[in-house]
């Protein structure tokens, strides 16, 4: 039975997983200025717009999810008369309604997906599994995603493994600019971000460390300075890996070219420490709908430690 992981593009993936037979993503719908697109842009793509300065918090830009009639075109053309079976993994019901739109796919076009089947095929099947977490949080679920459906000897055995694993997934972000945050949430309608912490990050260079976990999202800590609230992401998943991680993986995205993070010395410790206990460190260009509400040069990780209370702490 063929077996397929879709996601949304708004996922952070490394190419070499997004191009592989067992993931699909399915483009999200995005809108910079009076420009409205669908997401298919590469890491090059998104590479060239940060180096024109596309991205920046004058500019308008948000993302919204595929409607029902691009999921029932994507399946019809992409998925079932090429898999057997697909597991759509969806960013928290918390941050968009794609899961609904998703369920209402399947209750309102299954009875037809025979008509783009071959005779000879197998019964096409959909799971439907809320992450209740994105952006690079969803990378790492569709990597563990992965990993147990080649494990997994039945298809309820899969399935329970992904919803307990949806507990486990922490993804914390370092923006470098509050008010970029602010700015965005201003356009958002969103009050999150007040004045005053923009005139913080402006002032006194406080850079926060934010915090997604279970479709909460948050402040988690502060650092002064953007390299500093990295290297508290970079040490927590240090220390997550010495005491040991529910899912082998550590995914990273980051909003430039990765040969940034060469630069920082604990990301050095990282890959050695991971290699050390057989842990795979992934990393990728941010995806645009991530940056577009972080800024450029945001670092994310996420990582599925076995202790899902062992967080970073505010200080």
């Amino acid at each position: 039975m063929s077996t397929v992981i879709i996601t949304d593009s708004a996922c952070e993936l490394p190419a070499s997983v997004e191009n592989s037979k067992s993931v699909k993503l399915l483009p999200i719908n995005m809108i910079m200025g009076d420009d409205t697109f669908e997401d298919t842009l590469v890491a090059n793509d998104v590479l060239g717009m940060l180096e024109r300065g596309e991205i920046t918090e004058k500019k308008y830009g948000t993302s919204e999810a595929a409607t029902k009639e691009q999921i029932i075109e994507f399946l019809k053309s992409e998925i079932i008369p090429h898999y057997d079976y697909a597991i759509v993994q969806t960013v928290s019901s918390q941050y968009s309604n794609q899961c609904e739109l998703w369920q209402e796919v399947k209750s309102s076009f299954g009875p037809n997906i025979r008509d783009y089947r071959q005779p000879d095929r197998p019964a096409f099947s959909l799971t439907i599994i809320d992450s209740g977490t994105a952006y690079c949080g969803q990378g790492l679920f569709a990597l563990e995603a992965i990993r147990l459906a080649r494990k997994a000897k039945t298809k309820r055995e899969f399935i329970a493994q992904m919803r307990e694993f949806t507990g486990y997934v922490q993804s914390y972000s370092a923006p470098p600019d509050v008010q970029f945050l602010r700015q965005r949430a201003i356009q958002r309608g969103d009050n999150t971000v007040n004045f005053i912490n923009g005139l913080i990050g402006k002032w006194l260079k406080i850079s926060p460390v934010i915090f997604g976990m279970r479709g909460e999202m948050g402040l988690s800590s502060q650092a002064r300075g953007h390299d500093n609230a990295i290297n508290i992401i970079l040490q927590h998943a240090i220390d997550a890996i010495r005491k040991g991680l529910k899912s082998p993986f550590i995914n990273i995205s980051y909003g430039g070219p990765l040969s940034d993070l060469d630069k920082l010395a604990l990301f050095g410790e990282l890959k050695d420490v991971a290699l050390q206990y057989d842990v795979k460190v992934f990393t990728s260009v941010a995806r645009l709908p991530s940056l577009i509400n972080l800024g450029a040069k945001t670092f994310s990780l996420s990582l599925a430690s076995n202790d899902p209370e062992f967080l970073i702490k505010s200080n």
